[in-house]
């Protein structure tokens, strides 16, 4: 730990690293965001426009406005807070930051449960759609084969019961017809005949 002597205030060394060069900082500046760097090293990688080589996963721990931790968590304004803006959140609920992330992290849990049984039931439902699907076409496919095969089997009926004795009669009726022509034929020879001789 370093104590600074104007304020008193104890920082940890990694609180006074540059994040660029990460060495201890060596003339000192800060952007507006509250980050702090060398002031060689944030010219220089102003200067050729390079990304800044910041530490992976570094997140904001400390008040930007009173360089305190934050410790608490006001649910009224679900914000961050250090023991200072406490003062500015009279009335709010304001819990231990590590009982918020808990609390956060149990309800995110219970959410995910939530959703993965609804994720699982949806799939069931899914699944048990494409089967009554399958069973619903091959009902369909055996109804009309047996419709196939019943129409085949009444049609062979009706040409069994219908048309074949018809058929027999269309067959039939040019043998009766020629009969008829032929009877006709011979009353009038035994007409002529008769006329004949009575003259």
């Amino acid at each position: 730990m370093v104590k600074l002597k104007k304020t008193g205030c104890l920082l940890s060394e990694e609180e006074l690293q540059c994040s660029i060069c990460l060495e201890v900082l060596t003339d000192p500046v800060s952007t507006p965001c509250g980050h702090t760097f060398c002031k060689h090293c944030i010219t220089e990688t102003w200067r050729v426009n390079a990304p800044c080589r910041a530490q992976p996963n570094v997140t904001q721990d400390h008040c930007l406005q009173h360089n305190k931790p934050l410790e608490l968590f006001c649910e009224s304004d679900h914000s961050c807070v250090c023991v200072l803006c406490s003062l500015q959140h009279q009335g709010h609920t304001l819990v231990p930051l590590k009982e918020a992330c808990e609390a956060k992290q149990r309800e995110l849990q219970k959410s995910q449960a939530h959703t993965q049984r609804m994720i699982q039931d949806r799939t069931q439902k899914i699944s048990e759609v494409q089967q009554s699907l399958e069973l619903i076409q091959k009902a369909a496919e055996e109804e009309t084969a047996e419709g196939v095969n019943f129409f085949s089997a009444l049609m062979e009926m009706i040409q069994k019961t219908v048309l074949n004795p018809h058929m027999n009669q269309l067959g039939i009726y040019p043998n009766l017809k020629a009969k008829e022509r032929q009877k006709r034929a011979g009353k009038n020879n035994s007409t002529i005949f008769v006329t004949k001789t009575h003259n």
